[in-house]
């Protein structure tokens, strides 16, 4: 009720500018998502979205390994959350933590099989909500054309 609230008192989008009512859109989309993504979050009960994400990118990474800095480069997370979500992690036993050769500071972060199978869980909790609205050929357009709005983003800021 309160998502078409939202949209209604938006107005027409016939009668927004072209950038303004890009930005309500991405703005509205982002409350929407994240208020699926808590209902995905329920349903499958092993992670939050943000350790998702983490765990996402560090089973990207090279050997399912990857390093701090890494993870914040990756994700836009502030080091205290990257910190947060990865201490949440560990306790659950999803991640280890080693030290990297000639640098003492630096840990490297990879996943366990436990940590493989929460992601496992976690994605086809994502990609069942998903198909339920749109088809694989719209979720490859919609995220072709969200990477080029990032990219743009990122090379001009």
């Amino acid at each position: 009720v309160r998502n078409r609230q939202i949209l209604r008192k938006r107005g027409s989008e016939n009668s927004m500018k072209n950038g303004y009512a890009f930005y309500v859109n991405i703005h509205d989309l982002y409350i929407l998502m994240n208020q699926k993504m808590e209902q995905i979050e329920r349903k499958a009960g092993c992670l939050s979205y943000g350790q998702y994400r983490i765990l996402r990118c560090i089973s990207k990474g090279k050997g399912h390994r990857i390093n701090q800095q890494q993870l914040i480069d990756e994700t836009y997370l502030r080091r205290p959350t990257i910190s947060q979500h990865l201490k949440g992690l560990s306790e659950k036993g999803y991640i280890t933590h080693t030290m990297v050769k000639g640098d003492r500071r630096c840990k490297e972060i990879s996943i366990t099989d436990i940590g493989c199978a929460a992601l496992k869980k976690m994605d086809s909790a994502i990609d069942n909500e998903l198909e339920q609205f749109l088809s694989n050929s719209q979720i490859d357009d919609c995220n072709q054309l969200l990477r080029q709005v990032r990219k743009e983003l990122t090379a001009h800021s």
